[in-house]
């Protein structure tokens, strides 16, 4: 199947659907599958996901019953939604956490005073007055304030006259200009978020230019390491454990799931001792150390907690609850991920 060309429509699984037809960038047709292993399920017969870039005519899909159900990560969608009559919604705060992730194997970010500028020059009470929309939170660190991996540590506060102290005193060293360059995929919404970056980081001396870049190509831009600080939103599995492939010194190299690049031994060392034992005060203690190193490091200047919100239809029916095979109620949406076997109208 893996040499099959044709692979990707003609998958083979036991979930609760199979594919029907697929029509690439534009929709995807699932019907029920008769041999699905729990009796009774699924009650659709069959669901079509579509793609909808743009965000208005996502809702006005949802308001017209053109859609039944629809996800975002954008906070504004989340707020027109959650005033939107005949629509329910739920929001979840809980996984990826979106952040300026900086190159810092390639100059001039491999300078941690360069760093420090950047996340002194960053205003992030003013992102979230601006983009908040009384939902969002601020991150200090990769789990949110509702998770128990959540630590006790802070960014490196707001301080201009900090900021442009190093980008004065880098300067004077170097004989260079301070520019980098943040990068960002087409969506309008975050081409804002970077254009406020960039005014911050103007009143500090630091010249950002913003580049555009498509999905794919900047995803393989952090792989190789060809950028110097792009919008990012990531993380969030319920076990860190999961996400230190993303961490560690050794994934730094070649095609580096390290995007950031950085090397650091305590960091190392904390992330293995956290996988050596099942104890929960000591592993939470190790990724304390792990937090406080990326907040002294800077390899993320840290924005918010994504604000991941399901929104639906009032004849649509538990579309983020679900029961469990061994009884009991399953985690709702994590991240928007949705298990759709018990969706039902009516």
């Amino acid at each position: 199947m893996l040499n099959d060309p044709d692979s990707d429509q003609n998958p083979i699984g036991t979930g609760p659907f199979k594919l029907q037809s697929r029509t690439l960038d534009n929709q995807t047709t699932f019907v029920r599958n008769e041999d699905y292993w729990r009796d009774g399920y699924p009650y659709l017969d069959s669901i079509t996901f579509r793609i909808i870039p743009d965000s208005q005519t996502r809702i006005q899909a949802l308001v017209s019953g053109e859609a039944d159900l629809v996800t975002t990560s954008r906070i504004s969608d989340a707020a027109t939604l959650r005033d939107t009559p005949g629509v329910e919604t739920f929001g979840d705060q809980s996984s990826d956490t979106a952040f300026l992730l900086v190159n810092t194997a390639k100059p001039p970010l491999d300078d941690l005073r360069v760093r420090q500028a950047l996340a002194h020059a960053t205003d992030r009470e003013a992102f979230l007055a601006t983009f908040g929309e009384g939902i969002a939170e601020l991150a200090n660190s990769p789990w949110p304030a509702d998770s128990k991996w959540h630590p006790d540590t802070e960014p490196l506060p707001y301080d201009l006259d900090r900021a442009r102290a190093l980008v004065d005193e880098w300067e004077a060293e170097t004989g260079q200009e301070l520019k980098v360059t943040l990068a960002t995929n087409p969506d309008p919404y975050n081409r804002q978020v970077l254009e406020l970056v960039q005014d911050q980081w103007k009143q500090a001396g630091i010249d950002a230019d913003i580049e555009t870049t498509e999905g794919t190509q900047i995803i393989l831009d952090a792989l190789t390491g060809d950028y110097d600080v792009n919008l990012w939103g990531q993380y969030g599995n319920p076990d860190p454990d999961v996400d230190s492939v993303w961490w560690l010194s050794e994934n730094t190299e070649g095609l580096a799931l390290n995007f950031a690049r950085l090397r650091d031994e305590q960091v190392d060392t904390a992330l293995r001792a956290a996988q050596t034992t099942d104890d929960f005060e000591e592993r939470k203690a190790r990724y304390q150390i792990v937090a406080e190193r990326m907040n002294e490091l800077i390899p993320y200047i840290w924005l918010n907690p994504v604000v991941y919100t399901v929104a639906w239809r009032e004849d649509v029916h538990d579309a983020v609850t679900w029961d469990l095979p061994g009884g009991g109620t399953g985690a709702p949406s994590l991240g928007a991920t949705l298990s759709l076997h018990q969706i039902w109208r009516g």
